[in-house]
């Protein structure tokens, strides 16, 4: 998932750029401003994850605290922290009634201070909100990773707004669900049904009557009005699920509704307002196929106003137990089955694979794996065995080797005298004769391993370290250390 975006309003240029550097530093991505109507006027078209705002303004003495005040009016939830050389107490209770998560006062914090006020707010951030209500979709979007606690606080932030929001992510990430969860998070318009559309599953010739409508006798086969779904989606939600295959002439007149709120029936002279809420999904790359010119890039800025990104299942490896357990679980359960569960090794070999599929691949498997399996525990060659792509066989952890310390990693005597940034030798080579053509698995491995190897030498020879950079768990580290046979790195 991507990095953080944080936006600071400080007038003081030397203080910004200080600002900006130390959370820069810390891989976090900033925007800066000196004047509360250019960062308002950029909030409205880039939201961001976090405020820093300097009370005390040259345009006004309290014009961070304006700021805030004008910026909760349309973003409630955004998490902010309060700077200032002022900190009277008047200012102090104004920051927290509006919702500052922390106030700094100028001169008397420095970097590791400033990190600890951002980690903590975004932290609060994403476990803040109710619990989930039971049944609900954001109940049913599982995991503890920050990833997925800080996109279900996305969803709670965005999903009170009135604008478009363009969910993008793999295929198998979840996306109609986070639309879901997006219409049910917003009091006004949860009462009614979410309505779905698959735009790649209609045809292009009847793509624009099936959303706007159309008058009886406008085209071959229209024997009676019809509303369309724009309209049957007035005051609630309009799911666009694969925007990104709408044709030119869809793309136009959705572009038009966007703009003006006016929808008008194929066939038809007259126009009519409605007002819904538009959630699109995409699992395309859609500035790629505005480059292309494959979608209109006023369209894309259009949709795009509060972006929702889907993080990867290899992006949130420490939630593959809690889910394969569970769809485990919810497969038995559905099909009258024996309760089964997974043998530790089982849970390894699961965090090596790649998951092009994401949870869609992993629910199957659980549900073969429920259906196929004999005897109570499903083991790491079972798994093997029902998976559509091989895993390679976990490896475990040589049991001399201390947590966070170094690890021989058979760098040869070249690589090293080359120093830390010098690309592994290690890297497997491509096969030159037919003979020489290993399986993919095999080959698979001997890049991970190699990569992981480079990884851990950068870090000094530090696991847990590396594993953190790498986003994944130590023994991840170590199963990818092994030679492919399940044997332990030499």
């Amino acid at each position: 998932m991507a990095a953080e975006r944080i936006l600071i309003l400080e007038d003081q240029e030397q203080v910004r750029a200080s600002l900006a550097d130390s959370l820069q530093s810390a891989g976090y991505r900033v925007e800066t401003h000196a004047e509360a109507e250019g960062a308002r006027e950029a909030l409205r078209h880039r939201p961001v994850d976090l405020l820093v705002v300097d009370i005390q303004l040259a345009a006004a003495d309290r014009g961070g605290l304006d700021f805030l005040r004008a910026v909760r009016a349309f973003d409630p939830g955004l998490p902010a922290l309060v700077v200032s050389g002022r900190d009277t107490r008047d200012n102090v209770f104004e920051a927290g009634r509006l919702g500052a998560q922390a106030f700094l006062s100028k001169g008397s914090f420095g970097e590791a201070e400033l990190l600890a006020a951002v980690e903590e707010a975004l932290r609060r951030f994403e476990n803040g909100g109710a619990p989930d209500a039971p049944g609900s979709a954001l109940e049913r979007m599982l995991g503890q990773s920050r990833s997925m606690r800080r996109l279900k606080a996305q969803i709670r932030r965005f999903a009170p707004l009135d604008m478009p929001v363009l969910i993008s992510g793999a295929t198998g990430t979840g996306k109609e669900l986070a639309a879901h969860a997006l219409h049910e998070c917003a009091p006004e318009r949860c009462g009614r049904p979410l309505t779905v559309v698959n735009c790649g599953a209609i045809p292009e010739t009847l793509i624009e009557s099936h959303l706007f409508g159309h008058k009886r006798g406008s085209f071959t086969g229209a024997v009676q009005d019809a509303a369309g779904l724009i309209r049957q989606a007035a005051g609630s939600t309009l799911f666009l699920d694969e925007v990104g295959e709408l044709s030119p002439a869809a793309q136009q007149r959705l572009l038009r509704f966007l703009e003006d709120g006016l929808v008008r029936s194929v066939g038809d002279t007259r126009e009519e307002r409605v007002c819904t809420r538009v959630v699109a999904a995409t699992h395309r790359d859609l500035g790629e196929a505005v480059r292309r010119g494959h979608f209109r890039e006023d369209l894309f800025y259009r949709l795009n106003v509060l972006p929702l990104v889907l993080p990867t299942l290899r992006e949130r490896p420490e939630d593959l137990p809690l889910l394969a357990d569970h769809f485990l679980r919810e497969a038995a359960r559905q099909n009258g089955l024996p309760a089964r569960r997974l043998a530790e090794n089982s849970h390894t070999a699961l965090a090596t694979h790649d998951w092009p599929g994401n949870i869609r691949e992993l629910r199957n498997l659980m549900g073969r794996l429920a259906a196929l399996c004999d005897g109570g525990e499903i083991t790491v060659h079972d798994v093997e065995r029902e998976a559509p792509v091989a895993l390679p066989l976990p490896t475990h952890p040589s049991p001399s080797l201390p947590q966070g310390t170094a690890l021989p990693v058979g760098t040869s005597s070249a690589s090293s005298s080359r120093g830390p940034e010098a690309w592994p030798e290690a890297v497997p080579d491509f096969p030159r004769t037919v003979a020489e053509i290993r399986h993919l698995k095999v080959f698979r491995h001997e890049v991970q391993r190699a990569y992981v190897q480079h990884a851990i030498r950068l870090c000094g020879g530090n696991v847990t370290k590396a594993a953190q950079r790498l986003g994944v768990d130590r023994t991840s580290v170590y199963g990818y250390l092994g030679d492919g046979a399940g044997h332990p790195a030499p």
